[in-house]
């Protein structure tokens, strides 16, 4: 059997071998070109009156095997689609073709050229094996057409009923080789109906790399921002104009300087310490002229750049005022020249704009040159040009359902051209663009760059009304999209429900309607109690029976888009819940629970997004549930910064803004502020706080006492509005901030404060606060006591060891006495075993005899001799006495441990921990100094300000420039080889400005952004 098995296996393998051979035959002189699987070459159009460049040839080695593309005999033309409408748009020039991220992308391939003009044709094959190859290798599987599925003209219908400041130009849809989805017309922020679906992110770039066959990336031609049709566009009568009026008058913010009082002696020590600083930032920018010009930051040590900020040269824009303030004409000149050439629709470094980096650098620097080098009287219109540009694309941010911004901004036209909302942000992100778009709605005269931020004050003078867990500051994280998914849970829950009980009864009406009356049964449902299904209301937009009111009132239910008439007669158009833009242009939110009694997130998180309906509108609110962070710091500073500079770029005629100054800085004063346990009792000073709360900060608070580079802005900032609201407590504890900040600096080993550190707080801010070392300590060590008790326990160790040791020896004396050789005989070494009236030293060691009983709570991980004690069995075998001599070394007492960590980490008194050692060239420390010394007249801020000065420098000067370092408490920190813009833009400013004549950037008549750029204030 087995021979006869082998030979038909054998006579199968030989007929497949030779099917296979014949099929090679007949097709031998196939075009393997026409199996190339690489993408069509997309429809680029060509710039009037250029030829479209020929496509470079790739060289084919002879008999290397390579394919050789086919793109130039059968180019393919790919529709492009409107990424709203889906219309064929023309695209820019050098851009990839855009398409609509909802629908299925189609590829379009145009039919074959003539055969004269491919020589290597396909041969003829039966229609099977022709179809069979068409199907897997040509053919796009096409979808069967359902009962969703729309015409094109049904299409073109609902995109001529939109309003038209939302509809684009209609223009005709080529035929796709594939029938797909007509795309959902387009809807502006009035029309109601907007799920959820619609606005998340379809194709977002960087998500799926576009790969060849060999799986190497595609390169792609440069794709550039285009302007696109906004989707939540606020009707013109609805946008919020600047304020009309002359601005009021502000009390005089500087001190009353008199050039008469300042000695010849202090004038030349003034004007060489200017000098001084203006040679450090010429270095600094010869450094990146040389090595990193148009680039955004240089890289000193390597002599080389970095583009973290889209590559838009973000040192040279944020660094103009500087060099025209400091004089540098020449170097100035050749900026704005170089300003010229960026082109902000493209960047090769990110697909995301960082929108509040963007904002305050780059919007602000430029807005900042063109007012200091003279505004319209200047020469450089350049620079305000520019600044629309860029804010023409940081526009599209707030297209939003609720205006509010995305703070990373996907611009590409892909992805820009989707409905989006926006998400969760930091305070300081959301609130930093007052000023900018503020300053250009004035140089522009066009309103709505004001009412963008003017929506953005609203909804936090609303979430101020309405009540945060620290009246008067926000929250770290907010949630800004608008959308209550809590109560859009809830809703949809309950339709759902409703509908099922809906479709239930209608079921039963059906089979009772339909069957013999059978004389009343037990589970019969009577007729009159049946409820038809709801119909759905036109007025209302949901179905009668399903309104659910997830807040008081009815102006919580989820209507379709319908106008109301106020009892005054003002129209309201009521965006489907969402906030109503009144022609006063204010925003209305409707009243909703605060989000601290809602579900946590978790719980949201688990459940899928709703689908059928809007989500119900919501104000900001905290992005966390259940815990909340307060502080003056990262992710929170600038907010509190801009409230009195906004105040006074609007001339006072906004009270908003004062309103909200003064509820923050009497907040902070109350719940953040605390003085620091230092040896120096004469310094007065005071350091703010983080606070965490889970909503009831007078019982749960608690505290984070950080001393923090960034929180160092808060002393100019209660200076300004010190003296600007005549609140001169403000003034007083502005100095003590200030003081707080420059004592940071000088107690660390280089002379600069850390990014983060942590202190000892004072029981009381007012009084006596002497130093307690003791307490010092205990903050250092917290684990003083387990480690006092752990020099206990190994003293006590030490003892029975000795005994041990004793025991073992004499023990072994007995044993060489008794048998030669030192060995006892057997039936003697048993009795001792099973002798309960032995002695301990003959039993051996029991597992508890002589180790002190120590807590497992407090235990740290056993010793290693104490790991080898331990058995099951209760008795342990003699321990020898190598074991008995083996080390255990004596643990750190707390003390010990204490003055080991204060020597080698060079801890200063009364710090506990410096968390962030380096310090990255930041301004916020010489910033307060100079509005001290600007707002007061004491030059003795001109002397701390000038150690300062001494130390950075001598800590981060290099050949090229001027970089971060490593560890502050290093005396001769490591460089980390990285300057960021705002050296020049502010650290360095602020340095010149402290020892320039006064009337330099007078706070009378400028004020500055959060990053040092200032603009002209009004007249």
């Amino acid at each position: 059997m087995m021979p006869r098995r082998r030979g038909r296996v054998t006579l199968v393998v030989a007929a497949f071998i030779v099917f296979i051979l014949y099929r090679f035959a007949i097709t031998a002189d196939w075009n393997p070109a026409a199996y190339d699987k690489k993408a069509p070459t997309p429809n680029v159009p060509q710039t009037p009156g250029k030829a479209a460049p020929p496509a470079p040839a790739v060289p084919v080695a002879p008999g290397s095997g390579a394919k050789q593309s086919d793109a130039d005999e059968d180019p393919a033309l790919q529709p492009v689609h409107d990424p709203v409408e889906g219309i064929v748009l023309p695209d820019r020039e050098g851009s990839p073709p855009m398409h609509n991220p909802a629908e299925p992308v189609v590829e379009q391939h145009n039919d074959p050229p003539p055969a004269e003009s491919r020589p290597d044709q396909l041969p003829d094959l039966r229609d099977e094996d022709d179809h069979e190859h068409k199907k897997t290798e040509f053919e796009i599987p096409k979808k069967p057409m359902d009962d969703t599925d729309v015409k094109k003209e049904d299409m073109l219908v609902a995109v001529s009923a939109l309003p038209s400041q939302s509809r684009p130009a209609v223009e005709p849809t080529p035929e796709l080789s594939a029938p797909s989805k007509p795309p959902k017309p387009s809807k502006s922020a009035n029309v109601k109906g907007l799920d959820d679906e619609e606005i998340h992110a379809k194709n977002p770039p960087g998500r799926q790399p576009d790969n060849d066959d060999n799986g190497a990336e595609r390169p792609k031609p440069p794709m550039h921002w285009e302007k696109q049709t906004e989707h939540f566009p606020v009707p013109t009568e609805s946008i919020i104009p600047l304020p009309k009026g002359s601005p009021k008058p502000f009390p005089k913010i500087q001190h009353d300087f008199k050039s008469e009082a300042e000695t010849t002696a202090a004038k030349d020590v003034r004007l060489k310490r200017l000098a001084q600083v203006k040679a450090e930032a010429e270095r600094a920018w010869s450094g990146y002229r040389k090595y990193a010009w148009t680039h955004d930051e240089l890289v000193p040590q390597s002599l080389s750049y970095r583009d973290p900020f889209c590559g838009w040269a973000a040192t040279l824009v944020d660094s103009l005022d500087t060099l025209w303030i400091m004089g540098l004409r020449s170097e100035f000149d050749e900026a704005v020249k170089a300003v010229a050439e960026i082109d902000f629709t493209y960047s090769a470094q990110r697909n995301d704009i960082p929108v509040f980096e963007t904002i305050i650098r780059y919007l602000g620097g430029l807005l900042a040159a063109y007012d200091v080098s003279g505004g319209k009287e200047g020469k450089h219109q350049v620079l305000l040009d520019k600044a629309l540009e860029l804010a023409e694309i940081l526009m599209g941010v707030f297209d939003t359902p609720n205006r509010m911004p995305i703070l990373y901004y996907n611009w590409m036209p892909e992805y820009a051209s989707q409905r989006h909302r926006a998400g969760t942000g930091s305070v300081a992100e959301v609130a930093t663009m007052s000023m900018e778009f503020t300053r250009l709605a004035q140089l522009t005269g066009q309103d709505r760059f004001y009412d963008a931020i003017a929506r953005i004050t609203d909804a936090l003078v609303d979430l101020q009304r309405r009540g945060t867990s620290i009246p008067g500051i926000f929250p770290e994280s907010l949630d800004l999209s608008g959308c209550n998914k809590t109560a859009s849970m809830l809703l949809q829950i309950q339709m759902n429900k409703e509908a099922e009980a809906a479709a239930k009864q209608t079921a039963v009406a059906a089979a009772v309607a339909t069957s013999e009356p059978q004389g009343r049964q037990e589970e019969d449902v009577p007729i009159g109690n049946l409820r038809a299904p709801a119909k759905p209301d036109e007025e209302e937009g949901l179905p009668r029976g399903k309104e659910f009111e997830p807040a008081k009132g009815p102006e919580a239910v989820v209507h379709r888009r319908a106008v109301m008439v106020k009892n005054d007669g003002e129209v309201v158009t009521d965006t489907s819940g969402k906030e109503r833009l009144t022609r006063a242009g204010k925003l209305e939110f409707p009243e909703l629970p605060s989000n601290r009694h809602q579900p946590p997130p978790s719980f949201m998180a688990n459940l899928p997004p709703p689908t059928d309906v809007d989500c119900p509108p919501q104000g900001i609110e905290p992005a966390t549930w259940g815990y909340q962070q307060y502080s003056m710091g990262g992710s929170q500073d600038s907010a509190y910064e801009y409230f009195p500079k906004e105040d006074l770029l609007l001339g006072g005629l906004v009270p908003e803004y004062k309103a909200l100054h003064v509820a923050a800085v009497d907040a902070v004063d109350k719940w953040l502020l605390y003085r620091p346990m230092v040896k120096d009792q004469e310094r007065e000073m005071l350091f703010s706080a983080k606070l965490m709360t889970s909503g009831e900060p007078a019982t749960d608070a608690r505290y984070e006492f950080e001393v923090t580079h960034l929180t160092c802005f808060l002393g100019g900032m209660f200076a300004l509005g010190g003296r600007i609201y005549d609140r001169p407590k403000d003034l007083e504890t502005a100095k003590r901030l200030t003081e707080g900040c420059v004592w940071a600096y000088e107690s660390m080993p280089s002379g600069i404060m850390p990014e983060v550190a942590n202190v000892v707080p004072c029981a009381e801010r007012e009084g006596a606060c002497p130093f307690n070392e003791t307490l010092w300590w205990e903050q250092l060590d917290p684990q003083g006591p387990w480690r006092d008790r752990n020099i206990k326990d190994w003293e006590d160790r030490q003892v029975t060891k000795q005994r041990e040791r004793e025991e073992a020896l004499k023990l072994q004396g007995d044993a060489a006495a008794v048998v030669p050789g030192g060995s006892a005989p057997a039936e003697t070494k048993e009795k001792e075993m099973f002798n309960d009236d032995a002695a301990p030293s003959k039993l051996g060691k029991r597992v508890d005899d002589g180790i002190p009983v120590v807590p497992a709570a407090d235990d740290p991980e056993p010793e290693p001799e104490q790991q080898e004690q331990v058995v099951t069995g209760g008795v342990l075998t003699q321990v020898p006495i190598s074991e008995v001599d083996q080390q255990d070394p004596r643990p750190q007492s707390h003390e010990e441990f204490v003055k080991d960590k204060i020597q080698n980490e060079s801890i200063p008194p009364g710090f506990v921990a410096v968390i962030a050692r380096n310090y990255i060239l930041r301004p916020e420390a010489i910033e307060s100094v100079w509005y001290m010394y600007r707002i007061t007249g004491d030059t003795a801020w001109q002397e701390k300000g000038w150690h300062m000065f001494e130390a950075v420098i001598k800590a981060t000067r290099t050949d090229a420039g001027h970089s971060a370092i490593a560890d502050v408490l290093d005396k001769e920190p490591i460089k980390v080889d990285a300057m960021e813009s705002f050296w020049l833009a502010e650290t360095l400013k602020y340095f010149y400005l402290l020892f320039a004549e006064p009337d330099v950037i007078s706070l009378d008549e400028w004020v500055l952004n959060t990053e040092a750029h200032p603009f002209k204030r009004p007249v």
